[in-house]
């Protein structure tokens, strides 16, 4: 079931009062957007969550507000329709963004690619890719 544009506002204002926005005066003074690019499980959140915080950035999660759309009975192809305005809005008022989430999907880098011509922001990449001993052992540390 898809929302309709005003359950797709209604998802990204609750999610927008969840967020940690930074101080004024921890705001970088160059605005960038963080993008982790990696597979399911590969650690994008392990790495973004402690860098957001560090480097005073937005962190957007693409697991969080798929949970409330799943809440909401929709489907997750509706994401980019919560993270898009969002993510403009926050990027508007000056915030930089770390983007929680698989940003190597074409929509998604697109959408990101727009933005950053738009608030003429810088972008940094990061490819996520733990080795392989540390994937096979992490079922068990769990």
């Amino acid at each position: 079931m898809d929302l309709n544009a005003e359950e797709l506002s209604s998802v990204r204002e609750e999610y927008k009062s969840t967020l940690v926005l930074p101080k004024e005066d921890a705001i970088p003074a160059r605005q960038f957007f963080l993008c982790p690019v990696g597979l399911v499980g590969a650690g994008k959140s392990t790495v973004i969550k402690p860098l957001s915080e560090r480097l005073s950035l937005v962190r957007i999660s693409s697991d969080e507000i798929r949970k409330m759309l799943k809440e909401r009975g929709a489907g997750y192809d509706q994401l980019l329709e919560v993270v898009g305005p969002l993510a403009e809005e926050l990027a508007a008022q000056g915030f930089s963004l770390a983007f929680d989430g698989d940003c190597g999907n074409p929509k998604t880098k697109e959408m990101i690619t727009e933005l950053v011509d738009k608030v003429d922001a810088k972008v940094l990449w990061i490819h996520v890719n733990p080795p392989e001993e540390f994937i096979r052992l992490l079922p068990k540390a769990l």
